[in-house]
């Protein structure tokens, strides 16, 4: 008898974008599409995140399954207490052999939240032993054509610098400052004043008229596009490094003789 592929609603809730401070998800969703990294915004146990974003296709596969889920609860699941429990960055390994941290955030006033960030191998290692497992293992009845969708690799010195970007980004959304009108007294009507001769070389003050509408004035305080320049000078400092970083790889491997060649590329793996 053929088995029945899970149907969507087998499938685990992954994120509640709803709950999210306002403008969150979107800067969000910036910053990890433009670090190549995995983000998600958590305010408990997980899954469901508040908002996930470019999230490596191999988590998502492994959260969405009943069955399978389990799995990550020691580590990304239990993600948010960490972080809460130690008030600073938290990095670990999960069984999957990816690389996370998590840290705790305030954004836009709002405390209990933690983001995890990651979700990518550093080691060509870890993603063997995987595959491994999704052919022979564990993990071999776990059949989706997602599941590789979205790999995600990085080094580990990025991973750090993703953390700083994170706490960057949360700092920039603030509580909204609000404008409250005042209220004028109403209880007796002034003595109309004599009309004073014009002077116009004074400078006259700014007549600004308030309506009911505009008595109270909510101003965002975050800024897109000074987030946006943030994101570039990063991903341009992680390209410098990157480069340098390459040369001496390759000077540690060159060698006129192909097979001493293979073999320092392996040991330096």
């Amino acid at each position: 008898m053929v088995e029945n592929s899970p149907t969507p609603t087998d499938q685990i809730v992954q994120e509640h974008r709803a709950n999210a401070p306002s403008g969150w998800p979107e800067a969000q969703d910036g910053f990890a599409v433009s670090a190549g990294l995995s983000a998600l915004l958590v305010d408990g146990h997980q899954p469901p995140a508040v908002v996930v974003s470019n999230n490596n296709s191999i988590c998502q596969v492994l959260q969405s399954s009943q069955e399978h889920a389990r799995l990550c609860d020691p580590y990304c699941g239990d993600a948010h207490r960490k972080a809460m429990s130690s008030g600073s960055t938290v990095e670990y390994k999960c069984h999957a052999g990816l690389e996370c941290f998590v840290k705790p955030v305030q954004i836009a006033g709002r405390d209990g939240l933690a983001v995890i960030g990651g979700r990518a191998f550093v080691r060509a290692a870890d993603y063997q032993l995987l595959i491994e497992r999704f052919r022979n293992g564990d993990l071999k009845t776990l059949d989706s054509d997602q599941l590789f969708t979205n790999l995600i690799f990085t080094e580990r010195q990025r991973l750090s610098d993703f953390a700083d970007l994170v706490d960057r980004s949360a700092r920039r959304f603030r509580p909204e400052e609000t404008t409250v009108a005042p209220c004028l007294p109403t209880e007796a009507e002034p003595t109309p004043a004599e009309p004073a001769e014009e002077d116009h070389n004074t400078p006259q003050p700014e007549v600004i008229e308030l309506t009911p509408e505009l008595e109270i004035a909510e101003v965002p305080v975050s800024d897109p596009l000074e987030l946006e320049l943030e994101l570039l000078r990063s991903e341009l400092d992680y390209r410098s490094k990157f480069a340098v970083s390459l040369q001496h790889f390759l000077e540690r491997i060159s060698s006129n003789d192909p097979a001493q060649t293979y073999q320092s590329i392996i040991s330096n793996s």
